[in-house]
């Protein structure tokens, strides 16, 4: 087999050529390439779900962080320290708000 672009002779059983780089029609694939290509697709799949599981739990991570932040904020109420007390509140809130769209905008 032949490639379109470049003329080099190729494998049969390659999906691109190794020389220039252009991409094999389907139309002439081996069955062995085409069993290749999908294996390939079904990979690139389950990579993606595992990339948002991954983005998810990193966001159920942050919003439980922001909860003990916040939590640990209410016990400083009325030890005097507003400026420790604020700090806390403010980073907790806002690791809680991160972790929030982390969890839920990847489905």
């Amino acid at each position: 087999m032949f490639c379109e672009k470049c003329g080099k002779e190729i494998d049969g059983n390659m999906l691109v050529c190794g020389y220039c780089g252009h991409s094999i029609p389907h139309s002439q694939l081996s069955q062995n390439a085409l069993e290749r290509m999908h294996q390939n697709q079904r990979s690139d799949e389950s990579l993606e779900i595992n990339h948002n599981a991954v983005i998810r739990g990193a966001g159920f991570v942050l919003m439980g962080l922001g909860g003990v932040c916040d939590l640990i904020s209410m016990t400083m109420i009325g030890s005097g320290s507003v400026e420790t007390f604020s700090t806390l509140l403010i980073v907790g809130s806002v690791l809680f708000g991160l972790g929030m769209l982390l969890a839920f905008a990847f489905h």
